[in-house]
């Protein structure tokens, strides 16, 4: 068995990553755009400034240089040729390798500006402005009214950012594509504008041409579109996100709707989807749900939420009758929590919400919305109440929790640094080889470990991300995207570098996308992160990404390199199975089941056994307190379990026997795991020994 990453490389020293900037930080002269002589003199002068660095930092391992990549490529967006593609020219190498830990590809950003029509402005061939971008296919009725759509370019009717550079929540109107659950998050996150700028990589794009960077499976991506959208010319508007009429709104979230689209492969491919998920793209931040059938405990949660700065949606789910006739909401559709308010009003104490529709009209009609007799002159003020018809009602608590199914609250921290990322594997070959005879060593088809280097104290999210289907095999079909059955069970915890037998946070077996230790309290120093998975079917692979966020700008290294199945025990995988191996005993000793020989007078010869579902791990731990021995053969009946590691003075036999010997002070380990994670497991043994 096998399971891989790749590894994590250490950067230059201080010093020669100062030489680096020293050399690059003079900008390109970017005057003459047009002149292409002009281009290829800059483009030499780059090349021989990446040729000075070249002498002073050592190929690709770089760690000091992310915050200056933007600058560097802001300095090279004029329309020029690429720089170079091929892998073997080590300047080009060198220099893709730095802007790529920031997520921009510098040759793809060149290629774009120089895929260029004759009237300057570029169109993406990759997502061109055509048909099959709108859908795979024309056959349902929602889709075949875009047939008449046509194309224009956004960038000539507004800004990317709207009057004065400003970014508000009401520049999110929805238009006729159902991804409410997209622009409600954006609407979220547009209460801090500066989290919107930081998903575009330019600010200005004379060109049309804007990278957009979303976090995807847990890594954060730059996707390169153009300002071409589709336009609706029976409305003379963009037909899907758009700016309000005359309201000097930007043209933001039109370019992040497009970029999604891109990633599923047409526009089509994104109608419909979740809110939390839309949230950790936006962000790379755990999402956490909470069903509304509890209003107290998701009360408490939105207001620990909005003390904390966190971003919050909400979601009406199918129900039973004309809702929209009834209370003018929309079911199947995602709102924006912009806020939640403790009012006084005829002696009672009331709990409501701030709710805006990104649709910006079909607003709530019951108490506390617009229209409502309940509201006063002083609870207008206090709450930041206007009549309007922009989307935005009150609602109190109780109606909320009637009628809305799930809040998403998106765990975005002020402090965060941002997201690192480390891709992996799961492989599972076939045929699989004989347990019993793989010695000493936790077999790695279905676990991989990393190390963990924080630099500063603080609250930290772990995540592991495996890959959405309509992301991998987008078919414009919106109800093509992956349930939670589309994964596989897995589970993350975190060990100390310095104690291995203590577990410091762990999560539960999930089966979904996205799992989290959501909130752990690290301090400074070193860590293991161990992952899990379950239910990989033999002849099978599962790739995934680990993200951690917080404080802190964290190093990720991957503790082995996949060894292959009948190789297991390369140097790499043994240390991490000691390691494994030091967490499951101490795990047995606090947890375990205890039984003595106190009928023969051995009170302190012990046996402990330890189950774990979650892990598929059955531990058997003798200690030997007394001044005697003893020695013992167990027999085993095991079902969909085997012997796969041993420490102490002990010999198997098939992998249904052992035989062992405990002596004054010593232990005797047996570590069974279970073979197919899809299937249950069972054991039991019958013990015949000796005390000498």
């Amino acid at each position: 068995m096998g399971s891989g990453a790749s590894s994590c490389d250490n950067g230059p020293a201080r010093h020669d990553v100062e030489i680096f900037w020293h050399q690059l930080e003079a900008p390109l002269d970017a005057s003459d755009v047009t002149s292409v002589p002009n281009a290829r003199a800059q483009i030499r002068e780059l090349r021989s400034r990446v040729a000075r660095m070249n002498q002073h930092v050592m190929a690709g391992e770089y760690t000091d240089v992310e915050r200056k990549c933007i600058t560097l490529e802001s300095d090279v967006r004029v329309p020029m040729p690429k720089i170079v593609k091929k892998e073997e020219d080590p300047l080009a190498r060198d220099l893709m390798h730095g802007l790529k830990r920031l997520g921009v590809d510098l040759n793809e950003f060149l290629d774009a500006q120089r895929e260029k029509a004759d009237d300057g402005k570029f169109t993406d061939t990759e997502f061109p402005p055509e048909a099959s971008s709108l859908s795979e296919s024309f056959d349902s009725p929602e889709v075949e009214a875009w047939k008449g759509l046509s194309w224009e370019r956004l960038f000539e009717f507004y800004k990317l950012y709207g009057d004065n550079n400003e970014i508000r929540p009401t520049d999110v109107q929805q238009g006729s594509l159902g991804d409410c659950y997209l622009l409600s998050s954006l609407s979220c996150l547009a209460e801090h504008p500066d989290r919107i700028r930081s998903l575009f990589v330019l600010d200005e794009v004379p060109s049309g041409c804007i990278g957009v960077r979303l976090c995807l499976h847990g890594s954060w991506q730059t996707i390169l579109v153009d300002d071409h959208a589709p336009y609706d010319e029976k409305t003379s508007e963009f037909a899907f996100a758009h700016p309000k009429r005359d309201s000097g709104a930007g043209v933001w979230p039109c370019i992040v709707e497009k970029a999604w689209a891109k990633v599923c492969g047409s526009y089509a491919a994104i109608a419909g989807g979740d809110a939390g998920n839309a949230l950790e793209m936006l962000t790379g931040c755990y999402t956490q749900r909470y069903d509304t059938e509890d209003p107290a405990t998701v009360w408490q949660a939105m207001t620990d939420a909005e003390s904390q700065g966190f971003v919050m949606s909400a979601t009406i789910y199918d129900q039973p009758g004309d809702l929209e006739a009834s209370v003018g909401l929309v079911e199947m559709h995602a709102y924006t929590i912009l806020g939640v308010h403790t009012i006084r009003a005829k002696g009672r104490v009331l709990k409501v919400l701030r709710i805006r529709n990104p649709w910006g009209r079909f607003e709530w009609n019951g108490d506390w919305s617009d229209k409502s007799s309940l509201w006063t002159d002083s609870l207008r003020s206090e709450v930041g109440w206007t009549n309007e018809n922009d989307g935005i009602f009150f609602i109190d608590l109780q109606d909320f929790s009637k009628t809305f199914s799930a809040v998403h609250i998106c765990c975005i921290r002020k402090d965060d640094v941002r997201t690192n990322s480390k891709p992996a594997l799961f492989c599972v070959p076939g045929p699989q080889p004989k347990r019993h005879e793989i010695k000493d060593v936790l077999l790695p088809s279905r676990r991989a470990c990393f190390q963990l280097t924080v630099p500063q104290s603080g609250a930290y999210t772990v995540g592991v991300h495996q890959r959405e289907r309509r992301a991998i095999n987008p078919s414009g079909n919106p109800e093509e995207g992956a349930a939670d059955s589309d994964f596989a069970a897995v589970r993350v915890w975190l060990v100390s570098h310095d104690d291995a037998a203590s577990t410091i946070e762990s999560s539960a077996f999930t089966i979904a996308k996205d799992v989290y230790i959501p909130s752990a309290s690290l301090k400074e120093g070193s860590y293991y992160v161990f992952v899990v998975g379950g239910g990989i079917p033999v002849g099978s692979e599962l790739s995934f990404t680990l993200s951690v966020n917080g404080p802190g700008d964290t190093q990720i290294e991957a503790m082995h390199t996949g060894a292959h199945a009948n190789q297991p025990t390369h140097e790499n995988w043994k240390t991490v199975s000691d390691i494994m191996t030091a967490n499951y005993r101490a795990r047995t000793l606090r947890e375990g089941k205890v039984s003595t020989l106190m009928e023969f007078d051995q009170p302190e010869m012990k046996m402990y056994t330890w189950a774990s579902a979650l892990d598929g791990i059955v531990c058997m731990l003798y200690t030997n307190k007394s001044d005697r021995k003893l020695v013992e053969s167990v027999d085993f009946k095991l079902r969909n379990l085997t012997i796969v590691r041993t420490s102490g003075s002990i010999s198997t036999r098939f992998g249904t026997a052992a035989d062992l010997t405990v002596e004054p002070g010593a232990e005797v380990l047996i570590i069974m795991e279970q073979h197919d994670p899809s299937e249950a497991y069972s054991y039991s043994f019958s013990r015949g020994f000796s005390i000498e």
